[in-house]
């Protein structure tokens, strides 16, 4: 009896758990629990609930409201919420009450959805009862959303040639009609729309028949690039740099120091915690998304900073002699740059102000040391000491004083010598004293002191006239040419006269057919290549030389040349050469008139640095021009200003030109990048470990310089230089352009697609199912490699040449164990080949498996029922032993009486 009542009493307790908590409480049910809606639609919110009939239901005393939010422990009527006025309507429907439930449906109505209305909403019940409300838990969670423009480019070779999908969170009716917009045009119907993206291109699709249309997207507008804070920047200070530009999806952002792309964290401001000198430059922004780029004007950031330790020169340098001039210099880094004040050690007084100090007569007094100090509005440093030594030397008059006196001094001494030597000359002869006067010597001595002296203005004479007969100026007799001008600048296309003048000896017994001229620039002075014979000056040159006049005897002329329609190759040395009719008269002009053609050329400076779109362009010439030329400007081909220089904004396209009103001469055009493109070398399919270069085309002027991208990721690539992959690999394929940029402008290239194809890796290969097959059982191979164009595959099954299969995929729909084995598949493609390594696949019969199935259960059945007997046997007998206690036995009863 026990036994009996523990099970009575356990299955009451299970059969007393409900399945449904709350049978007696207030249930809401929300349909559906969960709603999607578009942005701008209309959408309809209900549920029904029941509550149990002791409410004694009055619609009089009971409230109903929808909610989302509570204030102050308050719910909030949506009827009443500020956020919903206008736009949401409630209604409840009667109740009706069967046994001891009563039943009723509630509805939202809201319409003009916002995307601030997504939200969990749920309904709030007021009765006549005490504490008598109910809250509708979990509510209905309202989702809206746009219509959103997804874009996919299923052509890898032309990134312009997209796929659109009109796409919403939302599941729609599979035959809901979208339409089409392109740049605000209805364009197309469907959920998807194939189209060739353009600059500028913006699109947007909407469902036919609402006013329901999805945001458009578009490539980035021109981004803006900011500087915090504006104005004068110090060393030191904090400063961010931030870029911002109008795209949907929103743009990735690079930027570029003096167009040298920059590492720095994307789509973020970079800050320069403290910045350097070192951080001064042109900055911009390239913007891109899915639809195209954008480059920002160039923004010039300039730091600003005290002077740095200033160097101090001299010149002359060395000792300075008293009386002579020296010149002190002295430069300093500094931004903005730095005023000098010059001071003398130990001295307060200012010596000079600006960068030179000069001396122009130095004294002992004016020697010691001297420095500089550099200051700007930022502050100020002092320079080392530069000494200035200054030493005492005689003047010129002294030293000539000391020069004659000497001489003088030497030339008596001489003389005395001489007369001494004479006076010991004549003792040796016998003679006695010299004679006092002239009349006192005899015939002899006076017919010798005449000769000597005869000897003596003899001797004066011929060193006189040595004298007189070194010439001043070497050449009296030879050939001299002077040119009027030994340096000519002209410019290209313009007209050009070089002159020059000769003279020679009148030994040349001048005769008009015996003396010929010619200009020359190539060759050499024994072979000169006569200029009016000279092919690439055919038609337009002229040479000629006027009559000679002969005085003294030098004989005089002039000859000249005309060269018309100059070109840049016309510069060059021009010379003269004569030739004679005396033997070996061949003579040559050195050293030549030099003529340098140039053109034209357009200077531009950017004076306003905070707006890098105002330059101010200079008509520039290396020649200096005559009078006071007028200069004229031409902005697209079009007249648009005079004078040396013109202030223009310059945009996208422009083109600028200069020329000297009144020649045909026009400097050539600057301009911005224009028809930028990039090529490959070699073209079309690229294999794995072959050589490919990748080239930059751009016109413009000056030669702009370029960054290279990589799926739209700046490269650090040599800039503008082609680049080389020596040996492609695999992972080098990608969408490459590049970005060039001049002083005038900026431009990105089309984007071209690199594709490097490679023959099939390792094939993977799976089963399915996995682990030993059963015989009659269907079993799927799987094959996979990565090749570059995609592989095939075909199937084969160890030691048999046969093809089992060609595809990535073989099934065998009933396999049996002769098909067990290793199987294995090729993967090729026009590259190579590439073989798996082997499958094995392992196949038992049925019947072996329904014997072991059979063992299986008997085993399992023995040891279900020898575990039931011992645990009989055990209940009993711990029950008879049991038993034997209460009774006080002490043996066991043999039979059912005892």
């Amino acid at each position: 009896m026990n036994l009996r009542s523990e099970a009575r009493g356990f299955l009451a307790l299970l059969l007393s758990i409900p399945a449904l908590q709350g049978i007696d409480e207030w249930t809401v049910t929300y349909s559906p629990s969960n709603v999607c809606a578009l942005r701008g639609a209309l959408v309809y919110l209900s549920c029904t609930y029941e509550y149990p009939d002791d409410v004694q239901y009055q619609p009089t005393t009971d409230n109903t409201l929808w909610f989302t939010k509570v204030s102050n422990k308050q719910l909030v009527d949506l009827e009443h919420d500020a956020d919903y006025t206008g736009r949401v309507e409630s209604s409840c429907r009667e109740d009706r009450c069967t046994r001891s439930r009563c039943h009723g449906t509630c509805t939202l109505r809201i319409k003009d959805l916002r995307q601030s209305d997504s939200a969990v909403y749920k309904v709030r019940f007021t009765t006549n009862q005490p504490g008598g409300e109910y809250t509708g838990d979990p509510g209905v969670t309202l989702s809206v959303t746009d219509l959103q423009v997804k874009v996919s480019f299923p052509y890898p070779t032309d990134p312009t040639r997209a796929e659109l999908e009109c796409h919403s969170m939302c599941d729609l009716a599979s035959d809901t009609p979208y339409i089409w917009f392109r740049n605000g045009q209805n364009v197309g119907q469907g959920v998807k729309y194939r189209v060739y993206i353009q600059s500028g291109d913006c699109f947007s699709c909407a469902v036919e028949g609402s006013d329901l249309r999805s945001p458009s997207v578009y490539a980035p507008k021109t981004p803006s690039v900011t500087v915090s804070p504006s104005g004068e920047i110090e060393e030191g200070s904090s400063v961010t740099l931030s870029c911002s530009s109008d795209a949907n999806p929103a743009a990735n952002y690079t930027w570029f120091k003096n167009n040298q792309p920059q590492l720095w964290e994307s789509s973020q401001p970079h800050t320069f915690p403290s910045v350097r000198p070192e951080d001064g430059g042109t900055y911009r922004c390239h913007a891109e998304n899915q639809y195209g780029h954008m480059s920002s004007h160039s923004l010039f950031f300039d730091v600003q900073y005290a002077p740095k330790t200033p160097s101090v020169t001299r010149f002359p340098t060395g000792e300075m002699e008293v009386g002579r001039s020296v010149t002190l210099s002295c430069s300093s880094d500094a931004n903005p740059a730095a005023n000098y004040t010059w001071f003398k050690e130990h001295q307060d007084s200012v010596k000079e102000l600006g960068r030179n100090y000069t001396i122009t007569n130095i004294t002992s007094e004016l020697g010691g040391n001297y420095y500089c100090q550099a200051h700007n509005a930022i502050g100020h440093h002092n320079s080392t000491f530069l000494l200035i030594k200054v030493i005492s030397v005689l003047s010129e008059t002294t030293i000539v004083a000391v020069t004659t006196i000497g001489v003088i001094l030497a030339t008596l001494l001489l003389l005395v010598f001489w007369m001494r030597r004479k006076r010991a000359s004549r003792k040796s002869c016998g003679q006695g004293e010299r004679p006092d006067t002239v009349e006192e010597m005899s015939p002899e001595q006076q017919s010798e002191r005449r000769g000597l002296a005869m000897n003596l203005r003899s001797a004066a004479r011929v060193f006189l006239t040595f004298l007189l007969s070194v010439p001043v100026l070497q050449g009296n007799g030879d050939w001299r040419v002077t040119y009027s001008s030994s340096n000519v600048c002209a410019l290209r296309g313009a007209l050009v006269y070089l002159s020059c003048t000769y003279e020679y000896p009148d030994d040349v017994e001048y005769r008009p057919n015996t003396v010929r001229p010619l200009w020359f620039t190539k060759g050499d002075n024994k072979q000169p290549v006569d200029l009016e014979h000279d092919a690439d000056y055919t038609g337009r040159v002229e040479s000629s030389c006027g009559p000679v006049r002969c005085t003294s005897s030098r004989c005089h002329g002039t000859c000249s040349l005309r060269i018309e329609l100059l070109r840049q190759s016309d510069s060059a040395v021009y010379k003269v050469r004569f030739t004679t009719n005396q033997a070996g008269g061949e003579y040559t002009g050195d050293p030549g008139a030099k003529l340098s053609v140039t053109d034209l050329q357009v200077k531009v400076s950017f004076p306003h640095p905070t707006d890098p779109t105002r330059a101010e362009l200079e008509c520039h010439s290396m020649c200096g021009l005559a009078g006071d030329p007028r200069y004229i400007w031409f902005r697209n081909g079009q007249n648009v200003g005079q004078g040396v220089n013109y202030r223009a904004y310059i945009q996208s396209g422009d083109s600028f030109s200069c020329a000297v009103e009144g020649y045909e001469l026009r400097s050539p055009l600057v301009y911005g990048p224009q028809h930028t493109s990039v090529y490959s070398s070699p073209s079309g399919g690229i294999e794995e470990g072959s050589s490919v270069t990748l080239s930059c085309s751009i016109d413009a002027n000056p030669a702009a310089e370029y960054t290279w991208f990589k799926n739209n990721q700046p490269l650090l690539w040599e800039p503008s230089q082609p680049h080389t992959f020596s040996s492609v690999r695999p992972e080098d394929r990608g969408t490459y352009r590049c970005h060039a940029e001049n002083k005038y402008g900026q431009l990105s290239s089309n984007s071209i697609f690199m594709d490097v194809q490679y023959f099939p890796k390792t094939p993977s290969v799976t089963v399915s199912p996995s682990g030993e097959m059963e015989e009659g059982s269907s079993v799927t191979l799987s094959c996979s490699s990565d090749a570059n164009p995609a592989a095939n595959y075909t199937w084969f099954r160890e030691h048999e040449d046969s093809v089992k299969e060609s595809g990535q995929n073989y099934t065998i729909n009933y396999i049996t164990s002769d098909l067990g084995g290793n199987y294995y598949c090729q993967a090729h493609n026009a590259i190579g080949i590439t073989d798996s390594t082997f499958l094995f696949i392992k196949v038992t019969s049925s019947s072996h498996i329904a014997m072991v199935a059979i063992a299986m259960v008997a085993v399992t059945t023995i040891g279900v029922f020898v575990v039931t007997i011992l645990l009989i046997v055990f209940l009993l007998m711990r029950r008879k032993r049991a038993s034997r206690k209460e009774c006080g036995q002490g043996g066991r009863p043999h039979t059912v009486e005892e």
